[in-house]
């Protein structure tokens, strides 16, 4: 026969099998979204009844109950996270997100600062380095958003206690690129997994056994929208000394904070004190001026407390603190409620160091990393509380008697 009609009929069945591939994959993604979609509602009904539950609503649970209803939980939001993963991946393979100028600074400071919490509870040394300057990249504002947190979120996740995470922010305008490295020294990947680091469900084998949450999709999610914005990932790790992850991308444009226009600018009020009265005289700024930037400054890790939770925490009902502002009671007191709903942004594990009310500035310090900075206010309100009042009640003040108003009282009082 002739050859080139053999190459010829080679050639279409090669076509007819890419076709055939890629008909399968568009199916198999179809069916990725089709069957999270009707997992979501069902799911949704299941984590409500199992709040309903271990609020208490339905009658008290003993602690094996507990213990149960606590387990179901977890594994129903593993699948949630699951769920959100698959419908966050298939939305920007198929493109439906809107790409626009973004202020990538402001995206890296915002998800820094919603993470102080995670990084604290494992008492990891982060360091950061973000510049002042407005780095305008051309991408997806929540896309770049949930880039950079699943990487910080998997630096911290896969590193043990009382290690390092660094967190840089460069730019180069000869070059007009922006690059974003997140490198920690935790467990690293094995050389033969980082090939298919990237790939869906994929998890490398030390990271199953150091931590069994995760759904495989947090690092294909990232690379998908990173490519989507234009940009380029690059990872090196080495197993037991820890992961470098390099994100560049294209620098539109440099500008500098000062030349903002003030007319533009918000009204800035700042609360110092973020227990229980700080978070209080925020939701009232905020309901007097919608527009204004209203930033909460909290030395110590928790905000708003629920202080008639405090007794079910000291019982033992409540195994942890963070417990304490996690809906007890319908309390509106985590610092996700107030970023995402009230819009007041959440400064915990910061300390007001000094104030400069000539100028109407105040002067911070970041608890976990070291980093001082000055920030500007136009309204300032002092909410770090003082000495309660304590009645005169006979043998109030004897050794054994103990008076509760706060977080480090319920601790002495556990402890006694």
């Amino acid at each position: 026969t002739d050859p080139d009609a053999r190459l010829e009929k080679m050639k279409k069945q090669l076509d007819e099998h890419e076709k055939k591939i890629t008909q399968l994959i568009e199916k198999r993604n179809e069916y990725l979204q089709v069957s999270a979609h009707q997992m979501k509602s069902p799911l949704a009904t299941i984590l409500f009844s199992i709040d309903t539950l271990l609020g208490d609503y339905a009658g008290r649970l003993n602690s094996k109950q507990m213990r149960i209803v606590e387990s179901i939980k977890r594994s129903s939001n593993e699948l949630q996270n699951l769920i959100m993963d698959i419908m966050e991946l298939e939305r920007f393979k198929s493109g439906d997100v809107v790409l626009e100028p973004v202020d990538f600074t402001e995206v890296c400071t915002r998800v820094l600062d919603e993470l102080r919490d995670k990084i604290h509870e494992k008492n990891i040394k982060f360091n950061s380095d973000i510049p002042r300057t407005i780095l305008i990249v051309f991408g997806s504002s929540t896309g770049l958003k949930h880039a950079v947190r699943n990487l910080v979120e998997n630096a911290v996740k896969y590193s043990r206690r009382d290690t390092k995470v660094e967190f840089s922010l460069e730019y180069d305008e000869s070059e007009k690129t922006v690059t974003m490295t997140v490198q920690d020294s935790g467990i690293g990947i094995p050389e033969q997994a980082i090939e298919h680091i990237f790939e869906e469900f994929y998890r490398a084998p030390n990271a199953k056994i150091f931590d069994k949450t995760g759904t495989g999709f947090g690092l294909t999610i990232v690379r998908e929208i990173i490519e989507l914005c234009g940009g380029k990932i690059d990872l090196k790790s080495k197993e037991n000394a820890g992961t470098k992850i390099t994100v560049k991308m294209a620098l539109l444009e440099v500008k500098e904070p000062e030349l903002i226009n003030e007319e533009l600018r918000k009204k800035s009020i700042v609360v110092i004190g973020g227990v229980a009265a700080g978070p209080k005289a925020a939701s009232r700024a905020r309901r007097i001026d919608a527009g204004a930037k209203i930033t909460i400054y909290e030395k110590e890790n928790f905000l708003a407390y629920s202080g008639c939770a405090l007794p079910y925490y000291i019982s033992g009902r409540l195994k942890n603190l963070r417990d304490l502002f996690l809906k007890h009671g319908e309390y509106e007191n985590n610092t996700e409620y107030f970023r995402d709903v009230k819009g007041i942004e959440i400064k915990n594990l910061c300390e007001v160091m000094s104030i400069d009310r000539k100028n109407k500035r105040i002067k911070c310090r970041e608890i976990l990393t070291d980093h001082v900075f000055d920030e500007p206010y136009d309204k300032l309100i002092i909410a770090t509380g003082s000495k309660p009042n304590i009645p005169p009640i006979d043998g109030v003040k004897l050794g054994n008697i103990l008076v509760l108003h706060g977080i480090t009282d319920s601790e002495r009082i556990k402890r006694a």
